[in-house]
């Protein structure tokens, strides 16, 4: 849900218990700052959100096996927009740091295969505590680009959770 509207309804007198958390898990107060919205390194991977709103992440087929491989469409979803940062990137998945090697690998492979570039596992520095684990599955073109723009809150990094030198 857009953020605006989370910031409107926590004053709403009908909504005292309301509150809205971002994909980092930190609630949201003031909503994104406003900044403008950057060129996208990657077309598969626009930014999205905030600055970018009217942006849609773009669907990408999924291959699942179930006995038979079968096809699934899904869109990407906007991960990183917080009341500290303005927009956020379309990510091709989540892990956290406790899944399997396997699961991790195969996340971080599914996307470089769909996406045609390596990718790596995107962190926020400034989760909350329940979310300090998690990771979104992203481009490493675009992990660093979004990196660069948010160097303090946001980590690209390796299956093994090692953080990937800029």
């Amino acid at each position: 849900m857009p953020a605006d509207f989370c910031v409107e309804a926590l004053d709403h007198p009908d909504l005292p218990d309301f509150q809205c958390l971002y994909s980092d898990g930190t609630p949201v107060l003031t909503g994104p700052p406003a900044v403008t919205c950057p060129s996208n390194i990657a077309d598969e991977e626009p930014y999205c959100g905030g600055a970018c709103a009217g942006v849609e992440c773009p669907l990408t087929l999924f291959t699942h096996y179930a006995g038979d491989m079968f096809p699934e469409q899904h869109r990407l979803s906007c991960l990183g927009l917080s009341d500290a940062r303005g927009f956020g990137v379309c990510a091709y998945k989540s892990v956290v740091r406790s899944s399997t090697d396997f699961q991790k690998r195969s996340a971080l492979e599914g996307c470089a295969r769909d996406q045609g570039a390596p990718c790596a596992l995107m962190t926020f520095n400034t989760a909350a505590p329940g979310f300090l684990d998690s990771a979104a599955v992203i481009r490493l073109d675009v992990c660093r680009d979004y990196r660069s723009r948010n160097p303090s809150t946001i980590e690209c990094r390796r299956q093994d959770w090692t953080a990937i030198v800029p």
